[in-house]
């Protein structure tokens, strides 16, 4: 049979580092959680998603694209759905 999983809300804690060069391409390390290791953990620096990397329950990693300069919300998603 098939399943389905509830999840605990996922918080960010911190980010390093919390800020870049408008180039992008730089790991960025996320702590919080609870992440799962999931083929659809994502990271979301303003509209642009990016794929993320499950390191342990507590932190992940995303490398951070290119954007103009400027401030932008950086959001996770478990799901590539809801962030």
């Amino acid at each position: 049979g098939l399943t389905f999983l509830y999840h605990a809300p996922v918080v960010i804690e911190g980010v390093d580092p919390p800020l870049g060069p408008a180039s992008g391409n730089f790991s960025v390390r996320i702590v919080g959680g609870p992440f799962l290791r999931t083929q659809d953990l994502r990271c979301r620096f303003g509209d642009v998603i990016v794929r993320a990397v499950y390191v342990d329950g507590e932190e992940m990693q995303c490398f951070a694209p290119p954007h103009a300069p400027g401030q932008y919300a950086l959001e996770v998603s478990l799901n590539d759905q809801d962030y």
